[in-house]
């Protein structure tokens, strides 16, 4: 048995090829000035990590992919709630999307204050 193990480990395998996977994007935005957006960005990332979502580099918005949309619903709802009590204009949307569909999830947001939920449907 312990041969069979070895054999194994000895021998690694090729990575598999990335597939479409199914994720929830949440997208959030603010037209605050510089330094309301430098503190919404730090109540973003720790919310992001208090609720395990990945983020996403975008130029102009805050982005993140969760895995499934209950995280990114409540990560949004915080992230906009704290934000609505500093007093900073931000608005957040969830999109169900494919992974490879990230970039068009990034446009997704709201008004002043308010979440968008969307879902996408692709044929797979």
């Amino acid at each position: 048995m312990l041969r069979v193990v070895e054999d194994f480990l000895a021998h690694p395998h090729e990575p598999l090829a990335q597939t479409p996977a199914l994720a929830t994007a949440l997208t959030v935005r603010s037209n605050a000035p510089t330094a309301d957006r430098d503190l919404l960005l730090r109540i973003f990332d720790r919310e992001l990590h208090y609720y395990r979502g990945r983020p996403i580099a975008s130029p102009e918005h805050y982005v993140a992919v969760f895995e499934g949309p209950g995280r990114a619903v409540e990560c949004a709802l915080s992230v906009l709630s704290i934000a609505h009590q500093s007093r900073i204009d931000a608005r957040a949307g969830v999109q169900k999307t494919l992974r490879e569909g990230l970039s068009d999830a990034r446009s997704h947001a709201g008004d002043h204050g308010s979440l968008v939920l969307e879902r996408s449907v692709h044929n797979v």
